[in-house]
């Protein structure tokens, strides 16, 4: 299977794959949308729906929307934790 990329793009394209974002680097101002998708894991129509709903602050520069590095943290913590993320908590703190 052939590929419509250029290689420069295809290039371009996997060093991206391979940079993994700290969201606790303070050095970090900000991060696009797809760089939030990919390290939060949480699905692009999400990250829009949280955006529209206001829980996720954005900002524009031209047509570029940007996440500050505060706002995604502050959206991170905001969100609750799972109830089966805590039953298995639970079950591990009897288990040990």
């Amino acid at each position: 299977m052939t590929s419509n990329l250029s290689d420069k793009e295809q290039e371009r394209r996997a060093e991206q794959r391979g940079k993994s974002l700290d969201l606790n680097d303070q050095n970090k101002l900000s991060y696009t949308i797809p760089e939030l998708v990919r390290d939060t894991g949480a699905g692009r129509s999400k990250i829009y729906q949280e955006i529209a709903a206001g829980r996720l602050k954005v900002r524009k520069l031209g047509k570029r929307t940007l996440i500050l590095h505060g706002d995604a943290m502050a959206w991170l913590q905001s969100l609750p934790p799972t109830a089966q993320f805590l039953t298995s908590l639970a079950e591990q703190q009897k288990a040990g």
